[in-house]
């Protein structure tokens, strides 16, 4: 046994390092999804044996924030060659999509419906695994009472037909319709819902009357790698059953675990790798062959900065935020260069010495003529995140301020507060200036009552955890410190109410421990014998061991007083210590 073991176990170590090897190619080439071209990433996933990181992939695909439509792509270009990839992806994602929705974890369900949506566009997931989806959040939306949870289901069904609602209507235009009908009735009935969820279903009606045109979510990058005609035959069917049910998603496949099967993995790896050169080789020529008559044209370094110039001069020379709004969407800007435009706008308002309305009421009208602005704007946010501490005191000033007014506007939402984390350890002397400036811009706008109003709303709660905790009782403490300190102690006080109850469920809890403590000590006394328990005299003389057994023995024979005793050895009384009484003598 012990030979084995010493046999076996260097090939565990192997497996080890060759699993953190892929394990850091992928997270690698991943980082780089949204830098790198698509079919570069597609090669290089290949790079090492996919086979083996096949957990790995699929961990990185659900946990990380990539776009979508990419990961969409991707996924579908592997699941062709590889279809034991896109069943355990999509049976995972389909399984913690039921996870989380079931424990109202809106923000994940946005991410997996988001990813299953795309899946579903590239002809990688089956209708019926949306319909599945669909249903639930319609079911959720009549039979629960919960405010929050129902115009959590609406909003997710929205961005599910935002996401791939032109190909569900091609598929199956009577349940595409109804789900847009019971949208309108909602909208219709219901006047207590938020102006968030106003606007999600009012946006879905527009772009149906428009059949889903001009909608880049719904819009495909480009086929999958090396499929000329229709790729549906390779979708991934889910059924849904009981069995399927009572397995819960693994959250561990980011984890090492060896198996037996390495040397088959290697095979079908490499099987699967000659397919996918051949593959990549295929689309190279016909991309070569695109070249020669479609010319692509691509801004260089100085380009760029000609393009930057001219933004810059355009907002400079305008009198009035509508007239360089009307300018900027007069030059007919690409999508893939508006995130440059929002950029500019964002570093041109740092720079002023104070905070000018002008590039607010820009930005609010540019957010206005059509959304692919907000998601450049989105990418501005994260970035500025990301770089605040690059930001003087005026700098961090103008740019909370600015951000504050367009969160006031509602043309942002409140969803971006995700990415802020007010905690001790989360945040910075940076971020906590830059979020006073904006908070201050928002109750200057709308005021404390509709800001507490809108921050209440059961929808954008999963989006708060960071910026309001509500789990660890430091981080509650320090948050309430924080914004008591601004001014804006009203906004705390659900977080005052749930930080009151853990304080007393953890008293409740160390009055039991010690309840506990007390019973233990009294449980291992009453075991203890009453005559090691009791106090020993220390006028009684010392036992031996044999001495005491003997005395026990002898019952019949009465104990001496362990107490002193009152008269001397030699038997005589004691004289009395206090003088003698004189006898009167007659």
């Amino acid at each position: 046994m012990q030979s084995e073991s010493e046999e076996y176990r260097p090939s565990i170590e192997k497996q080890r390092e060759e699993w953190s090897s892929i394990r850091k190619h992928i997270t690698d080439v991943m980082e780089n999804l949204h830098n790198r071209d698509a079919l570069e990433t597609y090669r290089r996933i290949f790079d090492v044996n996919i086979v083996t990181g096949k957990d790995i992939l699929i961990n990185t695909i659900l946990t990380g924030k990539y776009d979508p439509r990419r990961l969409a792509l991707l996924a579908s270009s592997i699941n062709i060659d590889y279809t034991e990839f896109g069943q355990s992806l999509i049976d995972e994602c389909v399984r913690r999509f039921i996870f989380y929705f079931k424990n109202v974890k809106y923000y994940e369900c946005f991410r997996m419906m988001a990813l299953l949506s795309q899946l579903y566009n590239y002809d990688a997931v089956h209708m019926v695994v949306i319909l599945y989806a669909l249903q639930s959040m319609s079911e959720e939306i009549e039979n629960t009472k919960d405010k929050g949870r129902q115009e959590a289901s609406m909003s997710l069904i929205c961005r599910t037909l935002m996401n791939c609602g032109k190909k569900l209507l091609d598929s199956s235009e009577k349940i595409h319709n109804q789900l847009v009908d019971q949208l309108r009735q909602l909208l219709q009935d219901n006047r207590y819902l938020s102006s968030r969820t106003i606007y999600d279903i009012e946006q879905v009606l527009e772009v149906r009357q428009k059949q889903y045109t001009d909608v880049p979510e719904q819009e495909l990058l480009e086929k999958p790698f090396g499929i000329e005609d229709d790729w549906s035959a390779h979708a991934v069917l889910v059924f849904i059953d009981p069995d399927f049910l009572s397995k819960p998603p693994n959250f561990k496949l980011g984890e090492f675990s060896a198996t037996k099967r390495h040397d088959q993995d290697v095979e079908t790896f490499n099987k699967i790798h000659e397919t996918v050169e051949r593959r990549i080789m295929k689309v190279e020529e016909l991309r070569n062959e695109e070249t020669e008559t479609v010319v692509v044209h691509n801004m260089t370094d100085s380009e760029a900065t000609d393009f930057k110039k001219k933004i810059y001069l355009t907002l400079k020379s305008s009198l009035s935020g509508d007239e360089a709004a009307h300018k900027l969407l007069k030059m007919r800007i690409p999508d893939s260069d508006k995130h440059c435009v929002a950029d500019i706008l964002e570093r041109s308002m740092i720079q002023e010495a104070t905070y000018s309305k002008f590039y607010g009421l820009v930005t609010e009208k540019l957010l206005g003529a059509h959304r692919i602005w907000k998601n450049a704007f989105l990418i501005t946010f994260r970035n500025r995140l990301d770089t605040l501490d690059d930001l003087e005191p005026n700098g961090l000033r103008n740019s909370g301020k600015f951000w504050g007014h367009l969160l006031s506007t509602d043309l942002l939402g409140f969803e971006v507060f995700n990415d802020i984390k007010m905690t001790e350890a989360g945040s910075t002397a940076q971020l906590r200036i830059f979020v006073k400036f904006l908070f201050q811009e928002i109750v200057f706008e709308i005021g404390i009552n509709e800001l507490s109003a809108r921050l209440n709303e059961g929808y954008i709660q999963p989006y708060l955890k960071g910026m309001f905790p509500k789990e660890d009782p430091d981080d509650m403490r320090y948050a309430i410190n924080y914004f008591t300190a601004i001014n804006l102690g009203v906004l705390t006080e659900s977080m005052r109410r749930e930080l009151q109850i853990l304080e007393e469920q953890a008293e409740e809890e160390e009055e039991e421990d010690e309840e506990e403590v007390e019973e233990e000590e009294e449980e291992e006394e009453e075991d203890i014998p009453k005559e090691e328990i009791s106090r020993k005299s220390r006028y009684e003389p010392h036992q031996s061991n044999q001495e005491r057994s003997q005395q026990n023995h002898e019952v019949s024979k009465r104990r001496r007083s362990v107490t002193p005793p009152r008269r001397q050895a030699n038997n005589k009384r004691r004289r009395s210590v206090t003088p003698p009484r004189r006898r009167n003598r007659g």
